[in-house]
């Protein structure tokens, strides 16, 4: 994502399990930049279940020209089901 000016953003993720995985098969790590946002994070662990959702928030996330977010999976395939970006 490309923004215009250096600016202070609230994101949003919205997880969910779309593959009916136990806990523990997928498991993942989400930064933004240099900052790790989620660490050893399991989908499946969080909501208890196949199809629900969680959301994820996380205020003060700041970028200058653009948001880079990144995915590390330590088991599986990271999955991410939506993004929103506030500006604050």
């Amino acid at each position: 994502m490309r923004f215009a000016t250096e600016s202070s953003y609230t994101l949003r993720m919205y997880f969910a399990e779309p593959n009916n995985h136990q806990v523990g098969q997928r498991v993942f790590d989400v930064s933004v930049g240099e900052r790790k946002l989620l660490r050893d994070f399991d989908v499946a662990k969080e909501v208890a279940g196949h199809n629900r959702m969680v959301v994820k928030e996380f205020k003060g996330v700041t970028a200058a020209d653009a948001l880079q977010l990144s995915f590390e999976a330590s088991k599986g395939k990271p999955v991410l089901c939506g993004l929103e970006v506030v500006e604050e």
